[in-house]
């Protein structure tokens, strides 16, 4: 046993304790304890706020706002709840708060016309989804293994440091931090991300100058930004006449007793909003209310009808001129049709992406702009149209030049999409954060093989779609949440004939047939139910030639158009047909 003198001193040297420090702030309101604690464990909750919100201001506001909470609800933590856990949960709450602020906000401004060839830097070197889904995986873990991962690879303490402050031994620690990893690689490579987006764990240093800059926001009142996500973040918490003056002096305090180290470089600061390029709008889009109808083509016209087939009801308007099967898209809420007219002959040459009320009444707006149309789709908002086009010039697909643009549909207003070359769009997520796009190879003949991606905002790829074994993969459409992908599935060398479907789960990674397609036939449209709970496609019987090059004009195409559960359970023909090869007609279906 030590002797007393020296077991005092050993205690002196000991640095306190999370809890004790919070109940010597609850008690005496001593700022140097708050200080401490946000020495301790600001880098963790400044690395949360930075790579949730990926905007500095954003950042700052949200980093203060966690330090406000905490500070009012110094006295209420319950006993044994480690703080470092508490406080990732606070940042991670109110860091989207501030993300879902951002958007709100930029939501009223004016997207610029063009992006940029480099995107405006982010306020870390992060790819945004991995950072989302590691975040995410932390929050799932147990209570013991999470605290373990915040105080180790958040906060960046030692092993001795992080096992006293739980009150357990090194080597518990160590196995916990262990599994906890284990765990977190095997999540993370489920939903396409490797163990190395681990790395978005890292901490930062938190700058002098965001002491700074809290003292001169405010010296006596929380500044309205900061009130408003402190908030948000604890409901019913009463902020409103809360004063930060002491908490500003922590931060403070704080900011001086840090041991002196080279400042991590200033996040760059952004230009007006109003004004900052885009590759595209990172917002997420506003829920949108439709009417429970499915929209397909059928011989010369357009249809609507319940998900059960009936009260189906003709969609037409005078512009609307011999429709194809795959130039039309109905919008979000059910009550305008896009339409691309692409004639190209002797008599007449034009291109036009007209868009109509579905009801028929009121003029077309062309929207097009000369070029070629081969693929459009609507966002989420049903805002703007994604839209890809080609020079009408190009002697053929595989040699043209593909633009990818949103307009905007009230304005007209067009905005480069990132989606890289060579690539067709074939879905834009409902919160406008993600892409799926098809890759195809070229051959004399047109399309030989593709390859399908999920692409961030930015054109990044997330991760490839693949297919079973001894099948391509070739498009498809997010579910309404996001989370699964309805994707139809060919045989190699024939990329343009699609010929069963498939449904990846992007959590788990894994993938599962749509069973009870009919055999003989291909696809030619898929797509989700508003809620996420059912399917809908269209099918026909696949067409023979009469002599190489040339379909036999007489042959019956058989038609349908299909509602079933994602696994293919519990099908209904909702629509069918029968037709010559001259005029086969089913194609793109929506379901709004």
């Amino acid at each position: 046993m030590a002797p007393a003198p020296l077991a005092a001193l050993a205690r002196r040297l000991t640095p306190p304790a999370d809890a004790d420090l919070l109940a010597r702030y609850s008690r005496e309101r001593d700022d140097g304890a708050f200080a401490e604690l946000v020495r301790r464990h600001g880098p963790a909750v400044l690395a949360v706020c930075r790579r949730l919100t990926g905007h500095a201001h954003d950042a700052e506001d949200a980093f203060q706002a966690v330090f406000v909470v905490l500070a009012r609800k110094a006295d209420r933590l319950g006993p044994g709840v480690p703080l470092g856990s508490w406080l990732f949960g606070a940042a991670v709450r109110t860091a989207r708060k501030a993300a879902a602020r951002a958007w709100r906000r930029g939501a009223h401004e004016t997207l610029a016309a063009d992006v940029p060839d480099v995107p405006d830097r982010p306020t870390e070197p992060f790819d945004p989804d991995a950072v989302r889904a590691v975040l995410e995986e932390v929050g799932r873990l147990s209570a013991a293994y999470r605290a373990a991962v915040v105080l180790c690879e958040l906060e960046g303490r030692s092993r001795a440091a992080a096992a006293r402050e739980l009150g357990i031994a090194e080597g518990t620690l160590s196995s916990r931090l262990a599994a906890a990893r284990r765990h977190l690689a095997r999540r993370l490579t489920a939903r396409g991300f490797g163990p190395a987006a681990l790395v978005a764990l890292a901490p930062v240093v938190v700058p002098r100058r965001l002491a700074a800059a809290a003292l001169l926001a405010s010296t006596d009142r929380v500044p309205p930004a900061v009130r408003t996500l402190a908030r948000g973040a604890l409901p019913i918490m009463d902020v409103s006449r809360l004063s930060i003056a002491p908490v500003l002096a922590a931060l403070a305090a704080a900011a001086a007793l840090a041991a002196p180290q080279p400042e991590s470089p200033s996040p760059p600061v952004p230009m007006p909003r109003a004004v900052v390029p885009r590759p595209v709008a990172p917002r997420a889009a506003a829920p949108v209310a439709g009417p429970n109808k499915l929209f397909f083509c059928q011989g010369d016209h357009f249809y609507l009808c319940d998900p059960d087939g009936r009260n189906s009801r003709v969609v037409t308007h005078p512009d609307c001129r011999d429709p194809h099967p795959t130039s039309c898209a109905l919008s979000p809420d059910g009550k305008t049709v896009a339409y691309a007219r692409n004639t190209d002959d002797r008599h007449r040459r034009e291109f036009k992406l007209l868009v109509f009320a579905a009801d028929g009444t009121g003029p077309a707006t062309d929207l097009g702009d000369g070029r070629a149309i081969l693929d459009f789709l609507w966002a989420g908002d049903g805002t703007r149209l994604a839209v890809t086009t080609a020079d009408p010039k190009a002697e053929a697909l595989a040699t043209a030049e593909l633009r990818h643009e949103a307009v905007d549909v009230a304005t007209g207003r067009r905005t480069r999409l990132p989606i890289p070359a060579g690539h067709h769009l074939t879905d834009w997520s409902r919160d406008g954060k993600r892409f799926l796009t098809a890759q195809f190879t070229y051959g004399p003949n047109g399309p030989e093989a593709v390859r399908t991606w999920i692409l961030d905002r930015h054109g990044k790829t997330v991760r490839e779609i693949v297919a079973p074994a001894k099948m391509e993969a070739g498009g498809g459409r997010f579910s309404p949440d996001g989370r699964r992908v309805l994707y139809d599935v060919h045989r190699p060398g024939a990329a343009g004939l699609p010929d069963t479907l498939m449904v990846l789960d992007l959590v788990t990674g894994t993938s599962t047939p749509v069973a009870g397609i009919p055999p003989g036939g291909h696809l030619a449209g898929c797509c989700w139910s508003p809620d996420g709970r059912r399917v809908a496609y269209t099918w026909q019987s696949n067409r023979v030639e009469s002599k190489p090059g040339h379909l036999d004009p007489n042959q019956k195409i058989e038609l349908r158009a299909i509602v079933c559960d994602p696994d293919g359970r519990n099908a209904t023909e909702i629509a069918s047909n029968r037709s010559t090869a001259a005029n086969w007609s089913f194609g793109t279906i929506d379901w709004r």
